[in-house]
């Protein structure tokens, strides 16, 4: 087995911090055992040894154990489940948006997945029914000001001439 955390993981590297929130992570849900658990993630048992008692592992263990165990239902479990997966998966993503040889269409469809799951893309924040309202001023080149309010949708019906 490789050497994959050395005797004191490299806080504030982005790998260890990962690598040591997907360990607690798997330790909180208790799907596999501890020695799965560590050949998974390739950490030898004197690494185990090492980190598994530092302030940094035992924060993230308690904070994964507190959240697994708030999630009291099937649905609140595979939401958390399914949030895991998405940020684990997050760095892959990020480097299959950045990499040249990757095409355009895929990565427009990754960054609007990722902009919808992150609630930043743009579309409706309340389902509400209403109508917008807007005045727009423009005040020349030097700018323009703007005024929005939601209004409940009226219904009109027009009356029938006889």
């Amino acid at each position: 087995m490789t050497n994959a955390l050395q005797s004191e993981p490299n806080p504030g590297t982005f790998d260890a911090d990962l690598r040591l929130l997907r360990v607690a992570r798997e330790l909180a849900v208790g799907i596999r055992p501890l020695d799965e658990i560590l050949e998974l993630h390739e950490i030898d048992p004197d690494d185990w040894e090492a980190f598994k008692s530092t302030p940094q592992f035992t924060k993230l263990l308690s904070e994964e154990i507190a959240a697994w165990e708030s999630a009291s239902n099937t649905r609140e479990r595979v939401r958390l489940k399914s949030l895991a997966f998405l940020e684990e998966a997050l760095p892959e993503y990020f480097g299959r948006a950045h990499d040249r040889r990757e095409p355009l269409s895929a990565k427009i469809e990754l960054l609007k997945a990722i902009a919808k799951i992150a609630g930043i893309d743009g579309g409706p924040k309340d389902a509400d029914p209403g109508q917008k309202f807007s005045v727009v001023i423009n005040l020349g080149s030097t700018g323009k000001l703007t005024f929005e309010e939601r209004r409940p949708a009226i219904t009109v019906e027009a009356e029938e001439e006889e």
